[in-house]
């Protein structure tokens, strides 16, 4: 099956089937109500194709993600960033997404841990053929990351997520799943990575989160994109 809740609402999900083409035919009228039967050759083909699709789709998703965000850091507007993608064969993820990636607002649509899930799949059964797969490996580590981050229990939109806390490795991780990941330096001694915003008492982190664009003297300049709505708390 292809699509997420949107498709399965409106009946337009995509669906791979595998089996005896009688059997199929059978359930046709059944599956024609939740989408489009597709059907690509005998049984453990719907599943291996879900999987094949699965990363591209993942990986899709990996490098969208990673281009918005060069383009952030290098001051590129997000409709300017939506027109150059556009262009590209990232075109129609682009298209799909460009009302959250414009708004900064992304209603989550599958959860952190399945997508986790089905990336640990892709990996396994890359494995099983002897296939290497070193995208697929970096897709489940970004994936693994977020998860290392909290934000899979959290159930939470990334963009809308903020860490606190005061351990290098879990702030890293913040940082890599995409949330704002702060530094709080009261009591501590141990150094700031360079890209992460620091506070240095309690009172600076609601000084951060309620500026766009946080700034001296007592923080440091927040490289992540603006947050509208930040979850707090320590979740190593």
């Amino acid at each position: 099956m292809l699509g997420s809740l949107a498709e399965a609402e409106a009946g337009g999900l995509v669906l791979l089937a595998g089996g005896p083409d009688d059997a199929v035919a059978r359930l046709r009228p059944l599956l024609l109500v939740l989408g489009e039967p597709v059907h690509l050759g005998p049984v453990g083909t719907g599943a291996a194709a879900k999987l094949v699709a699965n990363l591209a789709l993942l990986g899709t998703v990996g490098v969208l993600g990673e281009a918005l965000s060069l383009a952030d850091a290098l001051g590129l507007p997000r409709p300017a960033t939506c027109r150059a993608l556009a262009r590209t064969p990232l075109a129609a993820q682009v298209e799909r997404r460009r009302p959250a990636v414009e708004s900064g607002v992304f209603p989550p649509r599958f959860t952190l841990g399945l997508a986790r899930k089905d990336a640990d799949l892709i990996v396994a059964a890359a494995d099983r053929a002897g296939v290497d797969a070193s995208l697929a490996r970096a897709t489940r580590r970004w994936l693994t990351d977020a998860e290392a981050a909290g934000l899979g229990s959290l159930g939470v939109d990334v963009a809308e997520t903020a860490y606190i806390g005061d351990a290098e490795v879990d702030l890293k991780c913040a940082e890599a799943a995409g949330a704002l990941a702060v530094h709080a330096r009261w009591g501590v001694t141990s150094p700031t990575p360079v890209t992460i915003p620091v506070a240095r008492q309690p009172a600076d982190v609601l000084e951060l989160l309620s500026e766009p664009e946080p700034g001296p003297p007592d923080l440091t300049t927040a490289t992540s994109p603006t947050h509208r709505t930040t979850h707090l708390g320590d979740h190593r």
